[in-house]
């Protein structure tokens, strides 16, 4: 025995237009991937001192695991905060289907307040303020 249910034309509009909105919108819902970005220019140089007491600059790619600490603002060879205007940055890394992405590695690149780089590299002519 067949049954039919008592479903009125105007909802079955509703729940067939519904439905394709929600088909329709769920692409544009979807996370866009982040663009492939080639490595930077500019990595930070670690200062340390020489055995003379000069300055010694050299590429901290060299030196993985000098920075232990994510704190931007303080400068370790000098007395106070950075000079400049400080950001929070937070986020959730995730991956392509738009989970939780754990143990990734996120680099922050910064310049100084007047835009330039700690790097010999930089172009910029700026006065740097490490």
């Amino acid at each position: 025995m067949t049954t039919h249910a008592n479903v009125s034309r105007r909802r079955l509009l509703q729940l067939s237009l519904g439905g394709a909105a929600g088909l329709l919108a769920s692409p544009a819902l979807a996370a866009d991937p982040t663009p492939v970005q080639p490595e930077g220019p500019f990595h930070p140089l670690a200062r340390a001192r020489g055995a003379n007491g000069s300055i010694v600059t050299q590429d901290r790619r060299l030196l993985p695991y000098l920075d232990q600490d994510s704190d931007l603002t303080f400068v370790s060879d000098e007395p106070g905060a950075a000079i400049g205007t400080q950001l929070i940055v937070t986020g959730i890394v995730r991956d392509e289907n738009d989970l939780p992405l754990a143990g990734a590695n996120v680099e922050i690149w910064q310049a100084c307040v007047s835009g330039k780089y700690n790097h010999r590299s930089d172009p910029n002519n700026e006065w740097l303020h490490p």
